[in-house]
């Protein structure tokens, strides 16, 4: 699943999304519901594939059209398509 590429998304949509006991980079359960804790971040942007979100200032639109991260191995670079 990915989430949506425009409309209303929820900070509970990003957890569910990312959250994964199983994966070092997502496995926290209470921080994951906070926006900072995704930065810098691996994930899969649909349509262009690996990057990671900003490193810096992160908003709920960074988050559009993104999912969880296929494959194991962390992408070297992309700003999350912003």
């Amino acid at each position: 699943m990915t989430l949506p590429a425009s409309g209303t998304i929820s900070m509970a949509d990003i957890k569910n999304e990312f959250y994964d006991s199983n994966n070092p980079n997502y496995s926290d359960p209470v921080l994951s519901y906070t926006l900072n804790y995704y930065r810098g971040k691996p994930h899969e942007l649909l349509g262009y594939g690996a990057s990671t979100f900003p490193p810096g200032t992160i908003s709920f639109s960074n988050f559009y059209n993104t999912g969880k991260q296929l494959g194991g191995s962390p992408p070297s670079g992309g700003d999350g398509g912003e």
